[in-house]
């Protein structure tokens, strides 16, 4: 039955190679109050499969035979922003907004609605972001590695500040702008930084909406900075008039200019000497990458709902 008092709901999921966490991803997604408060008849849920060697597609699929308002796209390009691209163009004509989720994080049950509401609120905004918890913030600080207690307290710190950034792993955007402000079709530049550096003054951060991630190695660390320095290099290449700002933006969080090494625990303080040395590590691969640095990363998976 379609309720027409409730927005259409459209939940965008680009998936590449993510068959060991996207089950769980779609299972937080159906059981979040957006989701159960728009109803059947008013509500989608869309998975493009990008680029995937492995059982993504096959495992999307057969999860639509218990939710039937699931649709699996395929394309052969293993970019995410095509992916969005994908989606925006696919999305019921019904929905004015779309929320994107990655298929390695667990949003809140009701990180989904708050921030959809976050934009409707805000009609002059055209994107709104979930905020990125690590989940180690609910480990006990004495269990938590340097690593994971630098993580929870930069992100602390960070919040706190109001530093935060619009995240890929969970936001909503305005379908119509979306489609007449495509992403680039490129895999050498990150959804998040390509819509921070454009768009910042019609992004509304949503505080209150928790997307949950785990935090990964030293290893992980690195692969992921690295990927970070190359999308940085391609977007100032592609998109000249992004420069000032996107350097204007990494340096807001830099750990070496955020003044918060004295909030730090000295567990922390260690996790910070080795970010830092990871970052080290991550520019030196950064220059001699010429081409798509997207790692596997399985120390950051989250498969099974915490």
């Amino acid at each position: 039955m379609i309720n027409f008092m409730n927005p259409f709901l459209s939940i965008g999921l680009p998936a590449r190679n993510e068959e060991e966490s996207v089950e769980q991803a779609i299972n937080s997604i159906v059981k979040s109050t957006a989701w159960k408060n728009a109803g059947e008849g008013n509500r989608e849920l869309i998975v493009c499969v990008n680029g995937s060697s492995d059982k993504t597609a096959q495992i999307c699929r057969k999860l639509g035979q218990r939710t039937p308002e699931l649709r699996v796209l395929e394309t052969s390009h293993s970019g995410k922003n095509n992916a969005i691209n994908q989606i925006t163009k696919a999305a019921n004509p019904r929905a004015q907004e779309i929320y994107f989720s990655d298929a390695d994080v667990i949003p809140q049950r009701n990180a989904i609605e708050r921030t959809l509401t976050g934009l409707r609120e805000n009609p002059k905004m055209k994107f709104a972001s979930a905020i990125c918890i690590p989940l180690e913030s609910y480990k006990p600080p004495k269990h938590r590695t340097p690593t994971e207690a630098f993580y929870v307290e930069a992100v602390r710190f960070a919040k706190k500040k109001e530093l935060l950034q619009l995240v890929g792993q969970g936001y909503a955007a305005n379908r119509s702008f979306l489609l007449s402000h495509p992403l680039p079709n490129t895999n050498l530049i990150g959804d998040d930084r390509y819509i921070n550096a454009k768009f910042k003054n019609l992004i509304k951060p949503i505080y209150s909406a928790k997307v949950f991630y785990r935090s990964p190695n030293i290893g992980d660390l690195v692969r992921q900075r690295t990927r970070q320095k190359v999308q940085r290099r391609a977007l100032v290449e592609q998109f000249p008039e992004t420069k000032e700002l996107t350097i204007k933006n990494t340096k807001s969080l830099s750990p070496r200019r955020m003044d918060f090494f004295k909030y730090l625990t000295p567990k922390a303080r260690v996790g910070l000497v080795l970010n830092q040395g990871a970052e080290l590590v991550a520019t030196v691969k950064a220059k001699r990458a010429q081409k798509d640095v997207w790692p596997k990363v399985k120390s950051a998976k989250l498969r099974r709902r915490r």
